[in-house]
């Protein structure tokens, strides 16, 4: 069997709020292999982000193991995680997070010029990537000359600049209306089909058009009810029946 992209066991993640400790991530355990795309659906404030942030390496684990690509993150110091990020893992925010003095060819260039292990030309890498995602034609432009939906693109385009195994996006379409959503979607899905992207993990609270996904229900830091679904991402706080 090939190793994981993800291996979780005991996780763990507690804050103290006042004299309340909160218990955003409770224990879970779980592997996702090469190929799978996984999407993670709970209601705010469930502890979804908290757990893309910990298999990241933006965040240190209260208890428990994280294996990213077979490597064990959990004991490594802030330069050793920075490399890990740069090299495996690809991130998509929900707010861009684009650096506003840099175009979007320059903003998508960006991670490749910093990784120590170059596998691209930084500038053809960054003008294929947008040209996959139909933005041949706003290279040069500034975010603030970009609509939402472009500026999602090209931060789809920067995660997978150094096509890591792993890509996490933390509700990539939740700062968008529906309608800009489904379109930044398309082109991104061929975008990852081209990458040879191996993983895409999307914490949502809503409705995001997908092929064939796994499906992970979350409540209050607990995984349930896994299952292969076609369709609509939906809230969790509505749940739906298996499609037939």
């Amino acid at each position: 069997m090939a190793t994981p992209v993800i291996e979780v066991h005991n996780l763990v993640k507690q804050f103290t709020l006042g004299e309340q400790t909160v218990n955003a991530v409770n224990g879970i355990d779980f592997a996702i292999q090469p190929g799978e795309i996984v999407s993670i659906i709970g209601p705010s404030g469930s502890g979804k982000s908290t757990l893309l942030g910990l298999i990241g390496g933006l965040d240190t684990p209260t208890s428990g193991t994280i294996a990213i690509d077979g490597v064990d993150i959990t004991a490594m110091n802030e330069r050793q995680l920075t490399a890990v990020r740069n090299e495996k893992i690809g991130f998509v925010f929900q707010f861009f997070n684009l650096i506003t003095t840099l175009s979007a060819v320059e903003n998508v260039a960006l991670p490749i010029q910093f990784a120590v292990k170059k596998q691209f030309n930084a500038t053809e890498r960054a003008t294929e990537l947008l040209t996959i995602l139909e933005l041949d034609d706003r290279l040069h432009h500034r975010p603030n000359q970009l609509s939402g939906g472009q500026q999602q693109r090209v931060a789809i385009a920067r995660a997978l600049a150094n096509n890591p195994p792993l890509l996490l996006a933390d509700e990539p379409t939740g700062n968008l209306n529906t309608e800009a959503g489904i379109s930044s979607c398309r082109p991104s899905n061929k975008c990852a089909t081209n990458s040879a992207q191996r993983l895409s993990s999307l914490p949502t609270t809503r409705p995001l058009p997908r092929k064939p996904i796994g499906r992970w229900s979350w409540s209050t830091g607990k995984l349930f009810d896994s299952f292969w679904f076609v369709g609509l991402i939906v809230d969790s706080s509505q749940p739906s029946n298996h499609p037939t």
